[in-house]
């Protein structure tokens, strides 16, 4: 069975982790003060990614839908795309981190990065596959000169 035949999308795995995140902090004996504002930056750096990833994905008139990456009808290597081959995951992850900053909680903190491991194995590896086929060559360049996450 191909991994992107589990049709969990990555927003609601995201959402799982940061569930996770809540329920652990509030556990967690070892809360430390953080000013907000730190968490309100990586925030407001997770939007913006997020927000040009998909204008790019628009613009191009492409699917934006995870689950369909054979859907895709041209390759993004523009924008932020020329830092990240994944932009939005990339996003949902310094959501994660952000939200593990503004709990206070290391035991948070420390769980988000196994959102890019589980992202890597279940979505973004699966995903490269299909695109390597559709794009070929050209997919593989881009593998070539542009790193996974950043």
């Amino acid at each position: 069975m191909k991994f992107l035949e589990l049709k969990i999308p990555p927003l609601i795995v995201m959402i799982s982790f940061l569930i996770t995140m809540c329920i652990i902090s509030r556990l967690d004996p070892f809360i430390f003060r953080v000013d907000i504002t730190i968490s309100l930056s990586f925030m407001f750096l997770g939007v913006i990614i997020s927000f040009f990833s998909v204008v790019l994905f628009k613009r191009s008139q492409t699917t934006v839908n995870p689950l369909c990456p054979d859907e895709s009808r041209t390759l993004v290597v523009q924008g932020i795309y020329k830092c990240s081959r994944n932009p939005m995951y990339l996003s949902f992850y310094i959501w994660l981190f952000a939200y593990g900053v503004y709990t206070g909680s290391p035991f948070a903190i420390v769980i988000s990065p196994f959102f890019i491991i589980y992202i890597n194995v279940f979505q973004i590896i699966p995903e490269e596959d299909i695109l390597l086929k559709k794009f070929g060559e050209s997919y593989l360049e881009y593998k070539r000169t542009v790193r996974r996450w950043i």
